[in-house]
């Protein structure tokens, strides 16, 4: 913890538990509100696919960086979140594309 910076828990959730979503949607929402961030920049999954989406609708730049693990082709939560998040980074270069932008991997 790093003192004076806040801190929040985000609700994990997935496909099979979908109805997470609705009320994490707006912790989300909320929290982008009172704390008015630059920009937010996720990792990946479900959670974090909320709230780079919230971030848009609050018009706040978003960046997805997806996962190492996802080798063949972006994660489901990444494909989506490419629809319209500000930036989408791959950690792949094969995997780059016009919209997709690879800057290097994390082992280089």
């Amino acid at each position: 913890m790093v003192e004076g910076k806040n801190y929040y828990l985000a609700t994990d959730f997935s496909r099979s538990n979908a109805w997470k979503l609705i009320p994490a949607f707006f912790r989300q929402l909320n929290i982008i509100r009172k704390e008015k961030p630059d920009a937010i920049i996720t990792t990946g999954a479900a959670p974090g696919l909320i709230c780079v989406f919230a971030g848009w609708l609050l018009r706040r730049k978003t960046i997805w960086i997806d996962s190492i693990a996802n080798v063949n082709r972006l994660s489901l939560s990444g494909r989506i979140a490419a629809l319209f998040v500000s930036r989408v980074y791959t950690q792949w270069q094969h995997l780059a594309t016009a919209k997709i932008h690879y800057a290097g991997d994390i082992f280089g």
